[in-house]
C-alpha cells in the first residue's frame, strides 16, 4: 500500500474514532501531496471549525470537480445557491438493487442469501455513506468557540514536521489561496515540555487532551483537579499559565507561571511562559521578557523556541545583528521551524540585505506553507529586490486573508504604482492611511500618484509629511524637487535634488536625482553643471536605470550642447505600466486592525 494511501486509510479510521484533530492532521497531510484532489477536500470540509473554512474547502472541491455532488450538497447546505451542471442521474438497476436487498434484509426476519457483491463496490458505497453522514453532522454543528489569541502564537491544522514528511510550495495562481492560506496565523503551538506521571491520571489525561484541542474551559477544570490532589507540581501550574496566555489572561498567566516557578526554579518552560506574557503587555517589557528567556535557555539550552523569541525581542529593539546571533546559537540538531526562518528574514530586511531575506523567507514558505506572514515577507523581499512581478503573488495570497495590515495595503499601492496603475495604487495608500495616516510608504505612494496627476499641493502635503519625520527621505526630497521644477522655482528644484542625490544608495537613485538636478540647471541657464550632471547619468551602469529615463536624457544633452535647445516637455514620473492582475478587495470602510 502505498503511503498516500495508508494516510487516507488512518483518516478515515480517525473518522470513524470521531478523533477529529487527528483526521484533520492526516487530511492535512494527505492535501500537501495532492490538493489537485476533490475527495480530500470534502473530508476536510468536514473536519474544520469554522463556516469560512468549510465554504473554501468544499468551493475547492467544486471548483475541482463541479459535478461533485457531495460538495455541491454542502453548499447547498450552509447557504449557497449551486448550480449542479451535470445532475446525478437515477440509480443504476445494480445500485437500485443493493438498495432495495438492504431494505428487504432489515425487514425481515429470516435470513436469505443475499447475491454476492464486489468488494470494492461495498468499500466505495461505504466511503459514501460515511461520508454525507459526517459532513451533515459536522456541518450542522456550525462553527465552535475558538479565543482570540492574536497577539499570540496560534495552533495550526498543520501537523508537526517530522523528516519522513517534505512540503512542496505550491505555484499560486490569481484565484483565492489554498486552505492551508485560511489560516490567521499559523505558529504551531506551545510544546507541552512536561508530561510527568500524577496521581490523578484519569483526570491528568483528559486535561492533556482537552489542552490540545485548546478546550480551555474543560482544560482548567482537570488540571485544577490534579492540582488540588498534588499542589506541588510545577507542569500543573504551567500548563494551566499557557491557558491563560492562550486566552490573553496576562494577570493570571503570570500568576501561574510564578507558582510554577516557586515550586521549582529549574523548571525551564515556566520563564519560557513568562517570557512571551511580557511581550503581550501594552507596551511590552522587553527587558523582562529578554531576561526569562534567557533563563529558560541557561537552564535548557534544547528549547528551541527560545532561541527565535530572544531574536524577536532584538527585532523589537531594532538590533537586526542581535537577532542574527541569537540564531546562530541553535544546535546543529535543532528542527526546522517556521518561526526561526521568519526571524531570520526580518532581521536581514532589516539589514538591508533583500537577497538572504529572501532565501529565508522561501525556506519558511518550503517548511510551513500554511503560514500567512510568510507570503508577506516573500512579497517584501521580492518587492526590495526589484521582482515587482514575483512580489505580486505572495502579497495578493496574503491580502486575500487578512483584512486591516496598512503595511500590505502600502506594499501593494507600491507595486501598483510601478506598473503604472494610478488609480488601484491610490485605493490602496488610502485604506492604508485609513489604518495609519502617518506610515511614510503609502504617503509617498500617494504624493507619487498626487504628482503624477498634477496635483502638486496635495503631493506636497504628504511629501512634506515625510520629511518632518525623516529628513533623510530620497523619494520625499526628490518629490519635493520635482514640485518645485513644475512651480518654476528652479533655485529650491536644483537644492532639493542635490540632497536627494546626497541621500541615493542606488544607481537607479542616482539617476533621478541626476536627471531633475540637471533640468533645474538648465532653467537656471548653469549650462556646464548640467552638462556635468548628464555625463554622470549616461555613464551609469547600463542596467541600473530605466529606458525611458536614458533616452531622454540623451535628448536633454543633445538640446544643451547644441547652441540653440529645444526643450521638450518632461514627464512627472517614469513608470512601465505591465499586464494587470486580478486584485483583492480593498474594504470600503475603514479597516479594522
Amino acid at each position: 500500500m502505498q503511503p498516500e494511501e495508508l494516510l487516507f486509510k488512518e483518516a478515515m479510521d480517525a473518522i470513524k474514532k470521531e478523533d477529529i484533530p487527528l483526521a484533520r492532521d492526516l487530511m492535512t497531510r494527505l492535501l500537501k501531496r495532492d490538493r489537485m484532489n476533490p475527495d480530500y477536500w470534502v473530508w476536510m470540509s468536514a473536519l474544520v471549525d469554522t463556516v469560512k473554512e468549510r465554504e473554501f474547502c468544499l468551493r475547492e472541491a467544486h471548483k475541482l470537480d463541479p459535478g461533485n455532488a457531495m460538495a455541491i450538497r454542502g453548499l447547498r447546505l450552509i447557504g449557497e445557491d449551486i448550480d449542479n451542471p451535470n445532475p446525478v442521474p437515477p440509480l443504476d438497476p445494480a445500485r437500485l438493487k443493493w438498495k432495495t436487498s438492504l431494505e428487504i434484509e432489515d425487514e425481515q426476519v429470516v435470513p436469505r442469501v443475499t447475491p454476492r457483491r464486489n468488494t470494492s463496490s461495498w468499500a466505495v458505497l461505504a466511503l459514501v455513506v460515511i461520508g454525507l453522514g459526517s459532513i451533515v453532522i459536522l456541518l450542522v454543528r456550525g462553527p465552535r468557540f475558538r479565543p482570540d489569541t492574536s497577539a499570540i502564537l496560534k495552533f495550526s491544522l498543520t501537523p508537526p514536521v517530522t523528516p519522513t514528511v517534505e512540503t512542496t510550495p505550491v505555484p499560486l495562481g490569481d484565484g483565492p489561496a489554498p486552505l492551508w492560506t485560511l489560516l490567521e496565523a499559523t505558529y504551531t503551538a506551545t510544546p507541552i515540555y512536561a508530561a510527568t506521571p500524577h496521581k490523578l491520571t484519569g483526570a491528568y489525561q483528559v486535561a492533556m487532551s482537552a489542552y490540545e484541542k485548546q478546550e480551555w474551559a474543560r482544560a482548567l477544570e482537570y488540571f485544577n483537579q490534579v492540582l488540588y490532589s498534588e499542589p506541588a507540581s510545577a507542569d500543573i501550574q504551567y500548563h494551566i499559565g499557557e491557558i491563560y496566555r492562550f486566552q490573553g489572561l496576562t494577570d493570571k498567566a503570570m500568576t501561574a507561571f510564578d507558582a510554577s516557578i516557586q515550586l521549582d526554579p529549574n523548571f525551564a518552560p515556566a520563564y519560557l511562559g513568562k517570557g512571551r506574557v511580557f511581550l503581550m503587555l501594552s507596551p511590552p517589557k522587553l527587558n523582562k521578557a529578554r531576561q526569562s528567556f534567557e533563563k529558560a535557555l541557561e537552564l535548557d539550552p534544547r528549547q528551541f523556541d527560545v532561541y527565535a523569541e530572544l531574536a524577536g525581542v532584538a527585532l523589537r529593539s531594532g538590533d537586526a545583528d542581535g537577532a542574527l546571533a541569537y540564531l546562530a546559537q541553535l544546535p546543529a540538531d535543532a528542527p526546522e521551524s517556521v518561526q526561526v526562518e521568519i526571524a531570520r528574514a526580518q532581521a536581514y530586511l532589516m539589514k538591508g540585505d533583500a537577497e538572504a531575506a529572501l532565501e529565508s523567507a522561501r525556506t519558511a514558505n518550503r517548511i510551513d506553507i500554511t503560514s500567512l506572514p510568510v507570503y508577506k515577507l516573500l512579497a517584501r523581499a521580492y518587492l526590495m529586490t526589484g521582482q515587482l512581478d514575483a512580489s505580486f503573488t505572495p502579497l495578493q495570497t496574503y491580502l486575500t486573508w487578512v483584512k486591516g495590515d496598512a503595511e500590505a495595503y502600502s506594499m501593494m499601492a507600491t507595486l501598483l504604482l510601478a506598473r503604472g496603475e494610478y488609480t488601484e495604487a491610490l485605493q490602496f495608500a488610502n485604506a492604508a492611511l485609513e489604518i495609519n495616516k502617518s506610515l511614510h510608504e503609502a504617503l509617498l505612494v500617494r504624493g507619487e500618484i498626487y504628482l503624477h496627476n498634477g496635483q502638486m499641493d496635495e503631493a506636497a502635503v504628504d511629501f512634506n509629511t515625510v520629511l518632518r519625520e525623516d529628513e533623510n527621505s530620497f523619494t520625499a526630497k526628490l518629490g519635493i524637487s520635482r514640485i518645485q521644477y513644475a512651480r518654476e522655482l528652479y533655485d529650491s528644484a536644483r537644492e532639493y535634488a542635490r540632497a536627494a542625490y546626497g541621500l541615493a544608495r542606488t544607481d537607479r537613485e542616482k539617476a533621478l536625482a541626476l536627471y531633475w538636478r540637471a533640468l533645474a540647471l538648465i532653467e537656471l541657464d548653469e549650462m556646464q553643471a548640467a552638462v556635468r550632471d548628464l555625463q554622470t547619468l549616461m555613464s551609469l551602469p547600463e542596467g541600473s536605470l530605466p529606458v525611458e529615463l536614458k533616452l531622454d536624457a540623451m535628448k536633454v544633452y543633445q538640446q544643451v550642447i547644441t547652441p540653440t535647445p529645444t526643450r521638450t516637455p518632461v514627464p512627472a514620473v517614469i513608470t512601465t505600466p505591465a499586464p494587470t492582475k486580478s486584485l483583492p478587495t480593498i474594504p470600503t470602510a475603514t479597516p479594522r486592525n
